[in-house]
């Protein structure tokens, strides 16, 4: 029998404080906010060699514990009858810290009700006659009892409105001491997470939803810095944008975004690289929209200097996008048609299926082996999250991806990414979970660029939690879109069946003439789908053949092309598509008509560029 104690802490609320968020800088800050307290609580059980931490796993040369791979728990065996008072402690250095963070954003004001975060819940168990099973399983019990139990301090909050992130806390009355112009009314806990950038000497920062969706055509922009007109083009874009907004903020740039390749330019195509996003899109510049939002930064945006600018600006991004035309080239050689850039980027959302049921010894499928419970068990699935964490976050950053992990805490994966790349990432994530873990669920949401940003990590919650609940063994993958007019739909697929490579036939390829789906093929699927489902149920003879011929006519009769393409191309493409939505039928059953899937494919098609 281990003579210790076990200490189990939970930093309750992660999920909520994380995606209670409008900008993916506030995001961002909050997944580093939740990590840094995590670690602080585990570099607590550090102080002595006779405390053995186990999640997560610390450095082996004494190092402080990694971000990746750290979760909002920490579980650790120190010896008997000093568990609690360590447990304590650690609650106590977190909670220090936190105010710390607090008196540095709003110095020593009177705050008035404060909501009580961060909440970090702990349960000792000393040592059992059936060893550190029975004391994992006594801990799992006590915690989930502990959150039930709502043991906060009681507050009044008297003539305070509400956050604009967290309606369920009181605004604070005062600003932070460094800011004194501020559109949002913010819960102190929100307050620190808007400054944390400030907070961590200003050397963080996350790309805006833009800066992902227009990262490809920004990244050809810049690969064709040689031609002097692309240069003009992007000039007048910056000096527009300068004009409309002469006080921009110095966003981070996406992974994989080129410097310019020549001296020619440089400063503009550094801007085009880091600040561009938004105003690559002829779209933006609208004339009362930006009124509205950059007005109050001229003495008069009514006057003719600004609408010039406005019109220059959308002359410019017109231009470029017509320039970049000339340089896209078909497999023949030929010049291909503009391509603007993709409005779109994608959220994917991965965690390991039952882990806490692997912890405790239950296996996800009833044909393997029960998982042992020990400390040394746990220590190397620590372990090995802290490795997959590193792993898929290399995967999400590689240059050609051009993604930004938010949170990799090996179990659980939050990231943004571009729209054509994020099919090909969400497949790497997933294949490198290790067959000794648990298998991955995943959720993969499309949504423009100006779509709220809570509302898109809402609905991509809600995909995981539709990919889990698919099949009684999970390991699902959910893929929606979500349109700026409110449109989506959602298709679950099973990991198994390979639906990345088959969605990825309706992705753009390098050098292809632009083929569509015309989105009458959704409307004459779901008006055969009766008819075509009762077929597949029949068990008639050559049945499923039937069907798929059907399918495959349909198919071929909404696949159309700018009439360069060529009807072979054609035909070809209608083959990938028939082959591609017939393996997309719902995991549910294998006898459904792929018309989700057929949404999901004219999208792609329609969008992603």
């Amino acid at each position: 029998m281990d003579e210790r104690d076990l200490v189990l802490l939970n930093l309750s609320g992660v999920q909520r404080f994380i995606t209670e968020s409008r900008t993916t800088a506030d995001l961002y800050s909050g997944s580093r906010i939740v990590m840094s307290l995590a670690g602080k609580a585990a570099e607590e059980f550090r102080g002595s060699p006779r405390n053995e931490l186990i999640f997560p796993s610390p450095p082996s040369d004494g190092s402080p514990v990694v971000m990746d791979g750290m979760s909002n728990r920490v579980v650790a065996l120190v010896p008997a009858g000093e568990g609690a008072s360590i447990a304590a402690a650690a609650a106590h250095s977190t909670d220090q810290l936190w105010r710390a963070w607090v008196r540095e954003v709003f110095g020593e004001r009177e705050l008035g009700s404060v909501p009580e975060w961060p909440r970090l819940s702990w349960v000792c168990v000393p040592p059992q006659p059936g060893g550190y099973p029975r004391q994992w399983e006594i801990a799992q019990q006590r915690l989930a009892g502990r959150k039930n139990v709502n043991d906060f301090s009681p507050f009044q909050a008297k003539r305070q409105g509400v956050c604009a992130l967290s309606p369920h806390w009181p605004a604070s009355p005062h600003m932070p001491r460094h800011r004194t112009v501020e559109a949002d009314q913010l819960s102190v806990p929100n307050w620190v997470k808007r400054c944390w950038p400030r907070l961590e000497g200003g050397k963080l920062g996350f790309p805006p939803t833009n800066a992902f969706s227009s990262s490809r055509f920004r990244a050809e922009v810049l690969r064709r810095w040689d031609d002097s007109r692309v240069r003009e083009a992007v000039r007048e874009l910056r000096d527009a944008a300068r004009k409309v907004d002469p006080d921009p903020s110095n966003d981070t740039p996406v992974p994989g975004i080129p410097e310019p390749d020549t001296d020619q330019g440089r400063t503009a195509g550094t801007w085009l690289r880091s600040q561009a996003g938004i105003w690559v899109y002829p779209e933006t510049w609208h004339l009362h929209g930006l009124r509205r939002k950059h007005g109050e930064k001229h003495g008069n945006p009514l006057d003719d200097g600004f609408t010039d600018a406005v019109q220059q600006g959308r002359a410019a991004a017109a231009h470029l996008t017509e320039l970049l035309g000339h340089h896209r080239k078909g497999g023949s050689g030929e010049t291909l048609p503009p391509s603007p850039p993709c409005a779109y980027l994608a959220v994917l959302v991965q965690d390991l299926d039952s882990m806490g049921r692997y912890l405790s010894g239950h296996p996800l499928d009833p044909s393997m082996d029960r998982p042992q419970v020990s400390a040394a068990q746990h220590r190397l699935v620590s372990q090995r999250l802290q490795a997959l964490a590193a792993r898929q976050r290399a995967a999400v950053e590689d240059p050609d991806v051009r993604g930004r992990v938010v949170y990799a805490g090996g179990d659980d994966l939050l990231a943004l990414l571009p729209a054509d790349t994020a099919l090909h990432a969400a497949r790497r994530c997933h294949d490198e979970v290790p067959g000794d873990l648990p298998t991955p669920s995943t959720a993969l949401l499309f949504f423009h660029h100006a779509v709220p940003l809570q509302l898109a990590l809402r609905r991509a919650r809600e995909g995981l939690t539709a990919a889990k609940d698919a099949r009684e063994l999970k390991h699902g993958l959910s893929v929606e879109y979500l349109r700026s007019s409110s449109a989506s739909d959602r298709h679950v697929g099973r990991w198994e069946d390979g639906p990345t490579s088959s969605l990825e036939v309706f992705l753009p390829r390098a050098g292809e003439r632009p083929m569509e789906l015309s989105p009458t093929l959704v409307h004459e699927l779901e008006r055969s789908a009766g008819q075509l489902h009762g077929l597949l149920r029949s068990g008639e003879p050559h049945a499923g053949s039937t069907a798929r011929r059907e399918i495959r006519r349909l198919i071929e009769r909404h696949v159309y092309s700018d009439g360069t393409a060529g009807a072979e191309h054609v035909r070809q493409f209608a083959s990938e598509a028939d082959e591609a939505l017939w393996n997309l039928r719902e995991a549910r059953g294998r006898d459904e008509v792929p018309v989700r899937a057929a949404r999901i494919a004219v999208f792609l098609k329609q969008e992603v560029r």
